[in-house]
């Protein structure tokens, strides 16, 4: 297969099937490069864009390839991300994470692989990400293929949340980022939807600063929006009238003032008159999925963990394509 059909057909296969969080036809090659950096070591690195796409080949597979650097580019970009013809490395890697933590880490990949082989193996291991994550896998599934599994998540499927970030209407703005995780896993049948620890971000929508003088409460209202998936996809999430419902059920009485929903009394607590709205790191509350969403789950039966070290060639790119030695 040719290297420029190769990367359509893949291309092509993620925009019908899946919304992955990084797909966006406004990003530039060196956007997407920043961002794999940003997945893969934890911040932008600096450098030559080639040298810099050399070390994340080299990184992940031991080699560079052929071909134009856009094309180089997309194809690391596809493998990490975009669950085309099987999960994505990021699928594999959260889904090892949970397997032995029973939650998923953040940080770069190469830290949280030599995070994973201290538990499991002893100690760090060397070779490519790539055949470490295949020993990984042997290690913790007892096979190097990760029982992960497409599934169709309906909407309004609920999520509990917490916040990372503490807000206040004191000093927040409209457009400000808060980030939040999952809080526990979401379980549909045997199948582990959303693992503990996953990522999200809201968008302040709405703030208004107290004034005591005139005894106005502060005001602020958050867009809980973005979620990612357990095989790294972006969903679409909100707080909806099943989310209300299980903050209310649930006395939810700091994250309803994050949605501008009124549990009576309850408020009182926060929203004083005359005082700023102020809701802590750690706080709960409920979001649900606003759409149908295909992606990869796991059976939420751990693995056996039975260390194997085998040494096999890397298929982090397509077979056909042609390497450069």
């Amino acid at each position: 297969m040719k290297l420029k059909n190769f990367f359509c057909a893949g291309l092509m296969a993620a925009t019908i099937f899946y919304a992955p969080i990084f797909c966006s036809a406004a990003e530039s090659a060196n956007d997407k490069l920043i961002k794999i950096e940003q997945d893969t070591y934890g911040e932008e690195q600096t450098g030559a864009i080639l040298n810099r796409l050399s070390r994340i080949e080299k990184d992940f597979t031991g080699k560079n390839m052929q071909g134009n650097m856009n094309a180089r580019i997309e194809a690391v970009f596809s493998s990490l991300y975009e669950n085309t013809g099987e999960p994505s490395v990021i699928a594999k890697l959260n889904a090892l994470e949970w397997n032995i933590n029973q939650q998923v880490e953040v940080g770069g990949i190469d830290k949280r692989l030599s995070a994973l082989e201290e538990k499991i193996l002893g100690n760090k291991q060397t070779g490519s990400f790539n055949s470490r994550l295949r020993a990984l896998s042997k290690a913790s599934f007892g096979t190097e293929n990760i029982p992960l599994t497409q599934m169709q998540i309906p909407a309004n499927t609920l999520i509990k949340i917490t916040l990372i970030d503490s807000a206040t209407s004191q000093t927040l703005h409209v457009g400000d980022i808060l980030q939040f995780q999952v809080a526990e896993d979401v379980n549909i049948g045997d199948n582990l939807v959303f693992a503990k620890g996953l990522r999200g971000v809201g968008t302040v929508a709405n703030v208004r600063r107290a004034r005591g003088w005139t005894a106005t409460n502060g005001k602020l209202e958050v867009d809980f929006n973005s979620l990612r998936t357990l095989d790294g996809q972006n969903i679409e999430t909100f707080v909806g009238e099943e989310s209300k419902q299980q903050m209310i059920d649930n006395h939810m009485t700091a994250g309803a003032s994050l949605v501008a929903l009124n549990l009576n009394d309850r408020l009182n607590k926060i929203l004083v008159h005359g005082k700023n709205v102020d809701v802590a790191a750690g706080t709960e509350l409920y979001i649900q999925t606003k759409n149908n969403s295909a992606i990869y789950v796991l059976p939420a039966s751990g693995g056996i963990l039975q260390p194997v070290f085998e040494d096999e060639d890397d298929n982090f790119y397509d077979d056909n394509l042609d390497e450069e030695e």
